[in-house]
């Protein structure tokens, strides 16, 4: 890995397939998500443990308010499929062929 990008360090072992995997376009399209989405990741990560905090503490989780028109909504799923019906005798195995009498 000779032409690491400005800012990225690798840490832990190398290891065998990493000059493969780690090829330098693969990091500077890490560091490029990485230093453009790392704001919002971090937001969402505060987030998830204000929501789990208030959780432990009690409070039901609920629906997303924007998802109410589907819950209130007049729409029905489709019936389930006939159950399949066992054939006659009760057999369902595959039934033996001459070949697989000439299987080792």
């Amino acid at each position: 890995m000779s032409e690491m990008p400005k800012g990225v360090q690798i840490v832990g072992p190398k290891l065998p397939a990493s000059d493969t995997v780690l090829t330098p376009e693969a990091l500077a399209f890490l560091a490029g998500l990485q230093r453009e989405f790392n704001a919002v990741r971090k937001g969402l990560l505060q987030r998830r443990a204000e929501v789990a905090q208030r959780i432990q503490a009690g409070e039901k989780p609920g629906f997303l308010e924007h998802t109410r028109f589907i819950r209130e909504g007049d729409w029905k799923v489709a019936p389930a499929p006939p159950r399949p019906q066992r054939p006659p005798g009760g057999d369902y195995r595959p039934h033996r062929t001459q070949d697989d009498d000439q299987c080792p």
